[in-house]
């Protein structure tokens, strides 16, 4: 079964619960919801998914395109934009120009898109964050994913602008990613272009509390391991960067954090650069020149 929304609009909604617009249970294999040209304005969930709450499984897809926008929604858990759990096979995709403008998580993770990804796949292509925060104690000011072992995730030709985690005095904990985070349960030496895939995207003004990630946090299980197979995959490319692996100008714009150091999430040196190896080496040579 498919089911198509085409130029809708949705303005002004308000949700207790889940999904300030839309909740949807996808389930089966042969199920496929298509969003095209949707408009979300000012759309709040008083839990979680400012505009949508998913759950995607069993070979469900959700894919959303034609320029759909996402401007000034808002959660107060996480999920500003959208929130999804996808599962068994399920697909999300996101492309064509979508917009998260200005869409906050108050109190969770993913100012814009939130997802917990598990023996499934996200894609993200096309795709422009901009001015999506969340604030502490939650994660990533404009993505937040929790990626399974067996799951993929690829963002791509997507922009990320003034995207930030914000500090908030009465719980300092976590506030890492200013545009992206992941917490990833894939081991560094299965890491590779099948299952995760960060390639050709801008990222500018972006920040977080500590400037701990302000572009970028992984958390994984060998912060050490996962950057360097990142780096030997050319996983991740930044346009506008210059030596991306082994530039020390960029130490605080991607980070990460070994699983068992996150601790309460205060410890501020617990997190390192995601390329720490490389620019030691760099470093060094430096040193020596």
């Amino acid at each position: 079964m498919k089911q198509i929304f085409n130029g809708t609009q949705f303005v002004n909604c308000e949700e207790q619960y889940w999904g300030g617009v839309i909740y949807t249970s996808i389930q089966s294999e042969n199920s496929i919801l298509e969003l095209i040209g949707v408009v979300f304005e000012n759309c709040t969930s008083l839990d979680t998914g400012g505009g949508i709450y998913a759950s995607i499984y069993s070979g469900a897809q959700f894919v959303m395109s034609g320029t759909c926008l996402f401007k000034n929604c808002s959660s107060v858990l996480s999920g500003g934009g959208i929130y999804t759990d996808i599962g068994k096979g399920g697909q999300l995709g996101i492309k064509d120009q979508c917009f998260f403008t200005e869409c906050k998580s108050i109190s969770g993770s993913g100012g814009g898109i939130y997802s917990n990804i598990n023996d499934a796949t996200l894609n993200i292509e096309d795709t422009t964050f901009d001015r999506c925060t969340c604030s502490q104690p939650g994660n990533g000011g404009g993505i937040t994913l929790y990626q399974g072992s067996s799951s993929i995730i690829s963002i791509t030709n997507s922009s990320f602008k003034d995207c930030k985690t914000i500090s908030n005095s009465p719980d300092q904990r976590y506030g890492w990613g200013g545009g992206i985070f992941i917490q990833t349960s894939v081991t560094a030496e299965n890491l590779n272009e099948s299952n995760f895939i960060i390639r050709d995207l801008i990222f500018s003004r972006c920040s977080a509390v500590n400037s701990i990630g302000n572009n970028l946090h992984i958390q994984s299980i060998d912060t050490y391991a996962t950057g360097e197979a990142i780096e030997v995959g050319n996983l991740l490319s930044v346009n506008e960067t210059i030596d991306l692996y082994y530039n020390n100008n960029y130490q605080y714009d991607y980070m990460g954090i070994d699983q068992s150091k996150v601790g309460n999430g205060t410890t501020i040196i617990n997190n390192i650069p995601l390329f720490q190896a490389n620019q030691t080496v760099d470093r060094i040579l430096n040193l020596a020149q």
